[in-house]
This record gives C-alpha cells, structure tokens and sequence, in this order.
C-alpha cells in the first residue's frame, strides 16, 4: 500500500511519511510569493508600511509602498519555510521555522509545519514535539492529531496512531484521511480487517473518489483472498486516479491475488 495500508518494513513505512504530510500543508498554509505584490501589501499584514509625502498646502507629492524590516518578521520566515517545504529542501524548512518560532515562540503554523520538516528529514521523535506543541497551542486543530497520528504509525507505534487518529475524527468528523489511517493502525496493531475494513468504508463514503481508500480497501480484500472484490476495488481505485503503478506491481498486501486472471488484466501494459 502506498499511503497507508503498508504492510512492510518498518524502513518502508518511514520513506512514506514526507508525502503523506506534506499535503495537509496546502490546506492550512498557502504559500505566499514574495514577488506577489497583491498577496503582500495586504492591510493586516504590518510589515508594510504606506509613506505619503505632503507639500506645504497639504497635497500629496508622492506614494510609495515597501516592506520595513520583513525579514526580520516571523510572518517572512514561515512563508519562506513553507516555500522550501514544498520544494522539498527539508533542511532549509526547518531552519527557517527555527527562525520564525525564535521570533514569536508562540507560533503554532511554524511548529506545525516545523513538524513536516522533521519528519521529511525522519526525525520523528522531533516531529512528535513539534506536533504535540501545536496541539497545546490549538487543541482543536485536527490535522495536527493527523499528522502525530501519521508520525507514530511510521515510526512503529500503532496504538498511538490509533488515539490521534481518533482525536483527529472526534474534532473533524468528515475526515476521511484519519478513518483509511486508523484503520491502517488497526490492522497493523492486530490484525483486526474487520475494523479496518469499517474505516476505509466509511473514509469512501465521506469521500466517494477517495482513491487512496479503495485502493487500502483493495488491499485488505486480498489479505482476506476474496480476489474478485479485491481486483474490482483496485479497478475503481485505479479510476479514481491511483497511478502508482510500481507499487502495485510491488505491494506484498497483492501477492494473494497476483497470479488471478483479474490482477494480471489489470496490470496488461503497466
């Protein structure tokens, strides 16, 4: 399984989590381009500064507009983060955060995204801390729950996962993410289908083109060897967009179905 149901080695899990958090970074925080003139001189942002001139009489000689001091701001060096996160220079993330929580302590965004840096970088005991920091500083932050949750689970510590994930569904109930993770964590914490099969069904119908979710459900079809469920869910995942087709060829949860007539159609070419 790509994204969730990833039943491999513990190293395995690890070179997954970069992508999986990098996404909740696009909801919360879009990253402002400095050479956006229309995104910057914004009224509530208070490194910009308006300075008017004024003759004698009192009329208005000149207007100019410029950033005083930004990047000495907190604001300056977030969004200079978020810019590295998403370009994936992950090191260079994490010391612009550094700068942006040294300016506003705090900063719960730098945390957070802070968070993904490390965990890009797969310190993971760093990237709990920083999670479990924007937790304190907004309890009600779901994706924050997410995020720890995604960070135990690939680093091995299931049950945890499964309490975040939780957390994470009690505050934002139409979190299909948290219902495929958690039920990911249940089977990989028991080995229990049967719950794992109730969460990515119900992340499917908060999100019917979750193609993720049919994809893990597809997944655990043929952990259980009922092939003609399994390779009809991998169809309609497939429709709904999963192209990751190496890891198809290559994902272990598939070895019950791999030699069935169905798998080997839709593989044709691939």
């Amino acid at each position: 399984m790509k994204m969730k149901m990833i039943k491999h080695s513990l190293k395995q899990r690890q070179v997954l989590l970069f992508p999986v958090l990098l996404l909740l970074i696009m909801i919360l925080l879009p990253v402002i381009c400095l050479a956006d003139a229309q995104k910057i001189f914004k009224e509530e942002n208070k490194a910009v500064v308006v300075m008017i001139a004024y003759d004698e009489a009192g009329e208005a000689l000149s207007q100019r507009s410029h950033i005083e001091n930004y990047e000495n701001t907190s604001e300056y060096w977030l969004n200079q983060g978020n810019t590295y996160l998403l370009a994936g220079m992950k090191r260079s993330a994490r010391d612009a955060f550094n700068k942006a929580i040294e300016l506003k302590p705090d900063y719960m965004e730098a945390y957070f995204n802070r968070g993904m840096a490390y965990g890009g970088l797969r310190d993971f005991e760093q990237a709990i801390k920083d999670f479990t920091k924007a937790i304190v500083l907004k309890p009600d932050l779901a994706e924050a729950y997410f995020n720890r949750g995604s960070t135990y689970y690939f680093s091995g510590n299931n049950q945890q996962a499964i309490k975040d994930f939780t957390k994470a569904i009690e505050i934002k109930p139409d979190f299909a993410e948290a219902y495929t993770m958690r039920g990911t964590a249940y089977y990989h914490d028991s080995g229990d289908t049967q719950q794992a099969m109730k969460d990515c069904t119900k992340a499917i119908e908060i999100k019917p083109d979750f193609a993720e979710a049919y994809y893990e459900k597809a997944c655990l079809f043929s952990i259980t060897n009922d092939t003609s469920e399994a390779c009809s869910l991998l169809k309609t995942a497939i429709k709904k967009g999963y192209r990751n087709w190496k890891h198809i060829r290559t994902d272990s949860d598939f070895d019950n179905i791999r030699n069935s007539t169905c798998y080997k159609e839709i593989m044709v070419g691939r």
